[in-house]
């Protein structure tokens, strides 16, 4: 059994530009850390939703998010991939209806390695990040104090994999630094740069429930005098 992994760093805010912008508030799950984890199951089609707001901070305006393409550190293990029991594909990052999306198309891309330049840039396990998230919707806009869905990460989780697992997002503070994919700024805001603040997440994996002895024999008795039911009901509609 995985035990669970401590949480490092629950809110991280840093800023692209040394204005008084309002703050884009990206939340993982429900942005608590492992206070709070989203709670899954070990089965296939789990998935924990990402949301941006405009929190109005220092700048009353509503702002465009034109793009993004977000760093995911998954189980703050400080290596690079996925934790074993979990199972991610070029799929995992769904659009959500009515959200940002516009176009059913998320990228989601999967990172074995990270360039000198990238690990100058971050600190610590930061440098280590499993998968990066990527989109465009140019002109959309967040009005002041509203949320929106980014996306779905979607996830499958193998039998017998348990407990609780940080799902931090990776802030590459130089959007600028070389050899980084995806989007070619994390975060495209106009008509400026915006600060961003980050409020990680987490799950929690519970087993699936399974049946109890007494439980299977009561079921596969109820099945045995069902049939003999239907079977009698057969028989007298054949002497009718």
């Amino acid at each position: 059994m995985k035990t669970s992994i401590s949480f490092c760093t629950l809110l991280l805010t840093f800023s692209f530009c040394h204005s008084s912008s309002a703050a884009l508030v990206l939340q993982v799950g429900n942005g608590t850390g492992t206070t709070n984890p989203v709670q899954v199951s070990d089965t296939i089609g789990q998935s924990i939703r990402i949301f941006a707001t405009n929190d109005g901070v220092g700048d009353n305006n509503p702002f465009d998010l034109n793009g993004y393409g977000i760093y995911f550190q998954f189980g703050n293990d400080g290596e690079f991939g996925i934790p074993t029991g979990f199972v991610f594909n070029s799929t995992s990052a769904q659009a959500v209806a009515g959200g940002y999306n516009n176009d059913g198309n998320v990228g989601f891309d999967a990172d074995s390695a990270a360039t000198a330049d990238l690990v100058a840039a971050l600190s610590g396990n930061d440098a280590n990040y499993d998968f990066i998230v990527s989109d465009t919707n140019g002109g959309f806009e967040l009005g002041v104090g509203e949320t929106t869905a980014l996306f779905d990460l979607v996830f499958d989780v193998l039998p017998g994999t348990t407990g609780t697992y940080e799902l931090n997002l990776v802030a590459v503070p130089d959007p600028g630094v070389s050899g980084i994919t995806g989007a070619s700024d994390q975060f495209n805001t106009s008509p400026a740069d915006r600060a961003v603040t980050i409020l990680n997440g987490s799950v929690t994996i519970n087993a699936s429930a399974v049946p109890e002895p007494s439980s299977l024999l009561a079921l596969g008795g109820a099945a045995v005098f069902s049939g003999l039911l239907q079977r009698r009901r057969k028989q007298r509609q054949a002497t009718v």
